[in-house]
């Protein structure tokens, strides 16, 4: 396999398991479970994206998994639906005040994570990777 090929992937791995295990720690003080966590993080994350075909593709959910979260959300009280007054046909969902403490801890995790990630990076490091990183992603897309 290509260094630069495993490196990536190792690198992606790592990150994922740094935010998972940070992520669900979090959700499970709050009785959340990993995908309900995902749902919330989402919207939080994506305004204007806030259907449930939204979080399915944005976060690679089931549509039935993530349907099945976003009801237990509401019976949780951690989510809110409203109606598209253009198309019935669309729902659009809301984080809800007693979700503001979750979604604010794992923002802030988020934040220490992030710092950890990027010691020793300068500002036109973290600019190139983002670029970089957006490019890799658009890539990946076109080849799906």
């Amino acid at each position: 396999m290509n260094a630069v090929f495993f490196n990536m992937i190792t690198a992606v791995r790592s990150i994922r398991q740094l935010y998972g295990n940070t992520e669900a720690e979090i959700a499970s003080r709050y009785g959340l479970s990993k995908v309900e966590s995902a749902v919330l993080a989402y919207l939080y994350n994506n305004p204007g994206h806030d259907t449930l075909s939204d979080i399915s593709y944005g976060r690679r959910i089931k549509k039935a998994n993530a349907s099945v979260a976003v009801t237990m959300l509401e019976r949780k009280g951690f989510l809110g639906k409203k109606g598209d007054e253009r198309d019935r046909r669309v729902t659009h969902l809301f984080p809800l005040p007693p979700a503001s403490d979750f979604l604010n801890e794992l923002s802030a995790a988020t934040d220490d994570l992030l710092v950890k990630l990027l010691a020793g990076f300068d500002a036109d490091d973290i600019s190139q990777l983002d670029c970089f990183m957006r490019r890799l992603e658009d890539n990946a897309r076109m080849a799906l």
